[in-house]
C-alpha cells in the first residue's frame, strides 16, 4: 500500500526517474510519516480541544446545578433559621408564662391562707358578739325582773 502510495507522489511530483529509488523512497516515507504524524497530531489537538470544550461545558453545568443548590440551602437554612428563632421566642414566652404562674399560684396560697385566717376571725367574731348579746339579753332580763327562782 506503502508502494502505491509512493508512486502517486512520484506522479505528482514529476520523480519518475530517479537514480537512488532508494533513498527516494525513505525521503518519501520519512515524509508521509511526517505528514501522517502532524495529521494525527492535528487530530489529536482537535479531539483534545473538543474535549476541553465538553469538559468547559461540563464545568458550567456544574456551577449552574451549584448555584441552584446554594439557593436551595440558602431557603432551607432561613426557614430552619426563622423557626428557630420563632421558637426560641415561643420557649422564652413559655417560660415566662410559667413563672408568671408559679407567682400567682403562690400569691393564690397566700390569699386562701389569709381568707382561712379571716373565716376563723369572723366565726370567733360571731361567737363574741352571740354571747355578748346573751350576756346583755340576760343582763336587761334581770334587771326588768329582780326576782330570782331558786
Amino acid at each position: 500500500m506503502f508502494h502505491q502510495l509512493l508512486k502517486l507522489v512520484q506522479k505528482e511530483r514529476g520523480d519518475q526517474g530517479e537514480t537512488r529509488p532508494r533513498q527516494k523512497k525513505a525521503g518519501l516515507l520519512s515524509w508521509f510519516i511526517r505528514k501522517a504524524s502532524s495529521e494525527n497530531f492535528i487530530s489529536n489537538h482537535e479531539k483534545r480541544i473538543k474535549k476541553l470544550e465538553e469538559l468547559k461545558l461540563e464545568i458550567q453545568k456544574c456551577k449552574i446545578e451549584r448555584d441552584e443548590l446554594s439557593r436551595i440551602l440558602d431557603l432551607f437554612v432561613n426557614d430552619g433559621l426563622n423557626y428557630s428563632i420563632r421558637n426560641f421566642h415561643l420557649l422564652n414566652e413559655c417560660n415566662e408564662l410559667k413563672k408568671n404562674v408559679r407567682i400567682l399560684m403562690n400569691e393564690n396560697r397566700k390569699l386562701l391562707v389569709e381568707q382561712t385566717e379571716l373565716q376563723a376571725s369572723c366565726e370567733e367574731g360571731k361567737r363574741f358578739c352571740e354571747e355578748a348579746s346573751k350576756t346583755i339579753y340576760t343582763a336587761d332580763i334581770e334587771s326588768l325582773c329582780p326576782v330570782t327562782f331558786e
